[in-house]
């Protein structure tokens, strides 16, 4: 239903048939004002990312065909996939249990500095077509993993259900953990790392607009978290 109110559908209900989809049997005819709640549902997990950036002093210098830069950046990044079986209520008629799909959910924050290189392959008086690539050193202030690797669940309630079995792991930096409360807390680095872009692109200054086309390959790399990080795994077989 779009565009309804509560009390909207308790005066429609007052005076009209409302009735919940498994309710209706198969060979149940509705009349022209019956009114049937239902719940859409789908068959592909929805993936989510969110970023934030503090950009940094930086410069680039340009040789020629050459040119070199340094960038800075403090980034935070949370990506998640949401699992079907969570993004709509899915009518159970025997109240069984429902498998849901491993899924995941990922968030880091860290800086970095970064080394900027890019050539001209071609070049005229409108048009030119740059290589250009960036090597970054990056530097781990905290991370947290947490997978779902099996999980079902049961609705006992119309507002309740219960989880079982389960397998989940919980990664996380733990160099800030068992800090006195009194202290406030200081981001500090706990891992270190190198990231690379590799890009193309191609520009055209026309007499009335200019164009920038491009092709990137973004954030390749890894932050290892050595010795200041803890992975916890979580298994239940009760019933």
């Amino acid at each position: 239903m779009e565009n309804s109110k509560a009390g909207e559908v308790n005066r429609y209900r007052s005076i009209q048939n409302l009735y919940s989809r498994p309710d209706l049997t198969n060979d149940q005819t509705l009349g022209p004002n019956d009114l049937v709640l239902d719940y859409n549902t789908r068959n592909t997990s929805f993936y989510a990312d969110v970023s934030a950036n503090i950009l940094g002093p930086s410069f680039l210098l340009r040789l020629g065909q050459h040119g070199i830069g340094l960038t800075t950046r403090a980034r935070v990044e949370t990506e998640t996939i949401f699992p079907p079986d969570l993004g709509y209520y899915t009518y159970n008629a025997n109240r069984g249990n429902v498998n849901m799909t491993p899924s995941h959910i990922s968030s880091m924050a860290w800086r970095e500095w970064g080394l900027h290189y890019d050539y001209t392959l071609s070049s005229a008086d409108d048009r030119r077509l740059i290589l250009g690539v960036n090597l970054r050193y990056l530097q781990g202030y905290e991370g947290l993993s947490i997978f779902n690797e099996q999980f079902s669940y049961r609705q006992i309630r119309t507002d309740s259900f219960e989880v079982s079995p389960g397998a989940a792991t919980l990664m996380f930096t733990s160099g800030n953990l068992g800090v006195d409360e009194n202290t406030p807390y200081e981001p500090k680095i706990q891992g270190t790392g190198l990231g690379l872009d590799l890009g193309v692109v191609y520009e055209y200054l026309g007499e009335r607009w200019n164009c920038n086309l491009g092709f990137a390959l973004n954030d390749v790399g890894n932050i290892r978290f050595a010795t200041v990080a803890r992975c916890t795994n979580f298994a239940t077989t009760l019933p």
